[in-house]
């Protein structure tokens, strides 16, 4: 695999916090709806056992994407700083390669080349053997 193929990689893999955040906002919102629902009308409606499976199921759902999102932020957490830093700054705070520069006080060009050395790290310490931990 090439290195901007490894890099492309690991970037996909921590691409997946977004997607993440997304369904953990629909979960809560669903199982919000449920709950509502149940105080509502459970009563009348006899909803309450659908009710029950529905909201257990969006919220082992909500379980799981926490619990995956929280997977990729201690295997960033657990790289060396700065570069674990500012992979988390990119992708789990979304904060852009200049606000990262200003923050830890290097250039721009210095945050994109630790960016991109920190991907090729994060690839060959968790993604190179095929499967993420």
């Amino acid at each position: 695999m090439t290195p901007q193929d490894a890099a492309d990689t690991a970037k996909a893999y921590l691409n997946q916090i977004n997607r993440l955040d997304v369904h953990i906002r629909i979960y809560n919102s669903e199982l919000s709806h449920y709950n509502k629902m149940q105080r509502e009308y459970g009563e009348i409606l006899d909803l309450s056992a659908m009710l029950r499976r529905q909201r257990h199921a969006y919220g082992k759902k909500l379980d799981n994407a926490r619990r995956e999102r929280q997977n990729i932020i201690d295997q960033l957490d657990a790289l060396e700083d700065p570069t674990g830093e500012i992979l988390k700054s990119i992708y789990v705070k979304h904060q852009t390669i200049y606000a990262i520069a200003d923050r830890l006080y290097y250039g721009y060009s210095t945050i994109h080349k630790k960016h991109r050395d920190g991907l090729m790290e994060f690839y060959s310490r968790y993604l190179a053997d095929g499967q993420p931990e």
